[in-house]
């Protein structure tokens, strides 16, 4: 160091200097908004005038996992509430169920079935336009198929199943349902995406869909700023959650479905697009900081293969 030219040591100094504050405020913001920035629902609980129609939520995939776990949040925080799904029957069940712990918000049901998309979604939004909507949930995703394909062994059908159920059901229902949020503003849009997004092998097109849904979510977030409509979108990145799906149990990072939607529902406060929807898995998130792609490759391959003899064995039980 000591036959370093002045200059040179001087630019050095800077750029460490100016590497440190981008780390501290990096992390200063990222613990601001996993565990400090209260949350802004509340901004989205107000009734419509002159009529003072009460607010409603629509959850889509409420039947289950995530999806119900925000039906309940919203619930015990006094949002009426319209639950999408495909099943009327298990729809119906739902709606009896938070009828009974919640007797004084009003519920509705909204079947369609999402993997089937055609134009008749358009038609959605009919069904809805008499309801002072102010907060869409677009949590439906998944794929129910977990076995893990290689690219080329995906079918057409499959593959039509995977990304419409994860992305294009969600850009669609968000496009005809954006102008009655514009009318009924604030209002507030949360789209759940997945770690996934990162792109895992053997997920190729589940990763594809959910970072199809994380540029649409930075996409239509900053058009709404700019055009000022009062309507905020916000991305939460969701990690291993227990539920129906996923039988795994509740730890630290392993949230339950009730659990991950009370702690999305507090990062509205966020600035986003997107934002981890449970802190402790952004601190799993750090992964992708630290280590290399290929290394983060190695290990998700090593996990996928794990998961998929898992599906195997519980196919063979079944």
């Amino acid at each position: 160091m000591d036959n370093l030219p002045p200059s040179l040591l001087t630019s050095l100094q800077y750029v460490g200097l100016a590497t440190l504050t981008w780390l501290t405020v990096t992390t200063a913001s990222g613990i601001y908004d996993q565990i400090l920035r209260p949350s802004t629902l509340s901004r989205y609980h107000h009734h419509h005038h002159p009529d003072q129609q009460p607010p409603w939520a629509l959850v889509t995939g409420a039947t289950g996992g995530i999806g119900f776990g925000f039906a309940q949040e919203l619930c015990h925080r006094g949002f009426h509430l319209v639950l999408h799904g495909r099943n009327r029957a298990k729809l119906l069940q739902r709606q009896a169920e938070l009828r009974v712990d919640f007797p004084h918000v009003q519920t509705r049901i909204l079947v369609y079935d999402a993997t089937d998309l055609a134009s008749d979604i358009d038609a959605l939004a009919t069904e809805l336009q008499d309801l002072h909507l102010t907060v869409l949930i677009n949590n439906l995703g998944g794929d129910e198929d977990l076995d893990f394909p290689r690219t080329e062994e995906n079918t057409f059908i499959r593959t039509q199943r995977v990304i419409t159920r994860n992305a294009l059901f969600t850009t669609h229902l968000t496009r005809i349902l954006l102008s009655q949020l514009k009318r009924n503003a604030p209002a507030l849009i949360l789209n759940i995406s997945s770690i996934a997004a990162y792109g895992f092998p053997y997920l190729t097109m589940y990763s594809a869909s959910k970072g199809l849904i994380n540029s649409f979510t930075a996409s239509v977030s900053a058009e709404l700023a700019l055009d000022k409509t009062g309507v905020k979108m916000l991305g939460l990145i969701v990690g291993n959650v227990s539920s129906q799906g996923n039988q795994s149990p509740v730890s630290l990072f392993t949230p339950s479905s009730r659990q991950l939607a009370r702690s999305a529902l507090g990062k509205t406060g966020c600035a986003g697009p997107m934002v981890w929807a449970y802190w402790p898995h952004s601190l799993q998130g750090l992964i992708f900081w630290v280590l290399p792609r290929w290394m983060i490759v190695r290990i998700s391959a090593a996990e996928m293969g794990k998961l998929k003899e898992m599906a195997h064995s519980k196919a063979k039980v079944n």
